[in-house]
């Protein structure tokens, strides 16, 4: 499966660009696998705007897109968005430094900037109760999603898809194979 991640307010011309045209010339199978990740999707008149705009491929051909949840913004309105998307995806890293209004960059507040944060896992509750509502996968990425002690707790929640650096993915899944039970 590719995942394509497209600007926040992408025009008729740049929504799939020559990568669609590439997938549609050498397999049209791939594309309509195609899942476009649409980055802040966090007002929904926005988000049905830029699809208005990419109804350039018939409804059959056009790829699934769904959302990246990077802010408050985004989280608090979930249910509304889940009606508009066909995935989340919810970006640790993103979510808890506006949460805490903490530039993880920043070595003076940094440190309130942690995947560890009670915040951040309300946070990943809410958009995750809004996904199941709907019946729509939800995935974790970020530094949470290769954090062992934090993806015991996001699996509790029922999490099964984690993003992460190919650098984490065996240690992972073998923590979740042997710690986790799964």
């Amino acid at each position: 499966m590719i995942l394509a991640s497209l600007p926040p307010n992408p025009t008729m011309s740049d929504t799939c660009g020559s990568a669609c045209s590439d997938l549609e010339r050498d397999d049209q199978a791939a594309f309509q696998q195609t899942r476009h990740l649409r980055p802040d999707v966090a007002i929904v008149l926005r988000y049905r705007t830029s699809m208005v705009r990419s109804s350039i491929h018939a409804e059959a051909e056009r790829p699934a897109i769904g959302s990246t949840i990077e802010t408050p913004a985004s989280v608090l309105p979930a249910h509304e968005l889940a009606e508009e998307v066909v995935f989340f995806s919810t970006d640790t890293n993103d979510v808890t430094q506006y949460i805490m209004a903490a530039d993880r960059l920043n070595p003076n507040v940094a440190g309130l900037s942690r995947p560890e944060n009670p915040a951040l896992f309300q946070a990943i509750t809410m958009t995750r109760a809004a996904a199941m509502a709907r019946g729509i996968p939800i995935s974790v990425c970020g530094e949470a999603a290769s954090n062992p002690p934090i993806i015991t707790k996001l699996l509790s929640f029922g999490i099964r898809s984690l993003s992460m650096s190919p650098s984490s993915i065996l240690r992972i899944k073998q923590f979740v194979r042997e710690e986790a039970g799964l």
